[in-house]
């Protein structure tokens, strides 16, 4: 009876921490500096940057505050400027997919899908 009360006991454990790890799986590889994390166009590229900003307003880990502490005190954010918003910025005039319009809208489909 005892074996089995543990087990269940474990059970939950691993429920309540899986939480936490989906939260530190994510920030590594949001954390990741190769380029290539971030897409090979600008489809990609939106869907990381999506990911990052989902991380930091729903994360159960980490505080909002700390993981923006986090990417603007390191290199990351110097990579994300200028592997992702830079380039964006750059092409926007030339690119439907780079407007801002049209990144708003994107985003505002992203957030209705979850």
């Amino acid at each position: 009876m005892q074996y089995l009360r543990n087990q269940l006991l474990l059970s939950q454990l691993f429920l309540d921490l899986n939480i936490y790890a989906d939260d530190m799986s994510k920030l590594v590889h949001l954390s990741q500096i190769d380029t290539k994390k971030y897409g090979n166009n600008f489809v990609d590229m939106s869907r990381f940057v999506y990911r990052l900003y989902s991380l930091i307003t729903n994360s159960t880990l980490f505080d909002k505050g700390d993981l923006m502490k986090y990417y603007t005190d390191t290199f990351l954010n110097t990579k994300l400027v200028n592997g992702i918003i830079k380039p964006s910025k750059i092409f926007e005039d030339i690119m439907l997919r780079s407007k801002s319009l049209f990144k708003t809208r994107i985003s505002q489909a992203l957030i209705m899908m979850g």
